[in-house]
């Protein structure tokens, strides 16, 4: 059956939508919000853009809310947001891109490590794209000279949190699609799903945001990033991966990952001036070529 050319524009809107999310991320930090406040702003502008579809979508088909199913997936996915953005405020957005969109090498380590065995079978011919993936990682954080980056303090406590965010945010994509997995059709309604996450995301908001006023007269002076922010790199690539993945094999909705590695890089570059040195641009292309071997040897 030939691919439903519907589903692949939506996948690609998706890995585009997502790959701007350090670009809003980085020119919003610089006008003076924090990681915390991005991401209360981030989640009060999806829900709001995701109220109507999600009124729309009950009305069509009721369904029966699974709250232990939403309540863990929403917790997780306010850390996924959390580290996503940390990452991109405190690391230049190539190196964010290329560690959060690595998910597929810890998709290929986890059940190895909770099973306790060696791999088997195609988890053989991953372990070459998670070598290359591994490698180019390695090779890009050990290169000499840093990836040029407007808005970077590189301050080694942003740095470390930047990496620690990063990581975290790649972990809960794998934990995720893991428990997803395993409740098959039983799964919760992906509109169900990023409401319940901005649930629990806006329940820390007032842990989160010392100074209200301050923070709405930063958003009312650039409410077009704060709706891009929300819309274009949330709740649209949200909607888009929903659609796709409904009629694509999960091997193509998993290039997502690599996706947003690309266009991460390629918007940081137009827009913010970031520049690699030839070894750092090889370094990228080694994860970006692992992450394709593993996602394509998992078909």
């Amino acid at each position: 059956m030939a691919p439903d050319a519907s589903a692949i524009a939506a996948l690609l809107i998706a890995g585009l939508g997502w790959g701007t999310t350090g670009l809003f991320v980085r020119l919003l930090g610089q006008h003076g919000l924090s990681v915390y406040e991005l991401l209360v702003i981030r989640l009060i502008v999806t829900g709001v853009a995701i109220a109507p579809f999600l009124t729309f979508s009950l009305r069509v088909k009721p369904r029966k809310f699974q709250l232990r199913a939403l309540v863990f997936l929403g917790l997780t996915m306010t850390f996924y947001y959390l580290g996503a953005i940390t990452a991109f405020h405190n690391l230049p957005m190539v190196v964010a891109a290329l560690i959060i969109g690595s998910s597929p090498l810890i998709a290929w380590l986890l059940p190895l490590l909770l099973e306790r065995r060696g791999p088997q079978g195609r988890e053989k011919k991953q372990g070459v794209g998670v070598l290359l993936a591994l490698t180019g990682l390695l090779i890009l954080l050990a290169a000499k000279g840093r990836v040029s980056s407007v808005g970077v303090s590189g301050d080694g406590w942003d740095t470390s949190l930047g990496y620690l965010g990063a990581v975290a945010a790649s972990f809960v994509t794998v934990v995720n699609a893991r428990f997803l997995r395993g409740l098959g059709s039983k799964a919760p309604h992906p509109f169900d799903i990023t409401m319940a996450t901005v649930i629990f995301g806006l329940g820390l908001a007032p842990f989160f945001i010392s100074n209200p006023t301050g923070t709405l007269q930063i958003v009312s002076n650039h409410a077009g990033l704060v709706l891009g922010f929300g819309i274009l790199a949330t709740a649209i690539p949200g909607a888009a991966i929903a659609y796709a993945s409904a009629r694509l094999a999960p091997s193509a909705t998993a290039t997502v990952s690599i996706q947003l590695q690309v266009w991460a890089g390629v918007l940081a570059w137009i827009v913010l001036g970031e520049k690699m040195t030839s070894l750092q641009m090889i370094a990228a292309a080694f994860v970006i070529a692992g992450s394709w071997i593993c996602v394509r040897v998992s078909n």
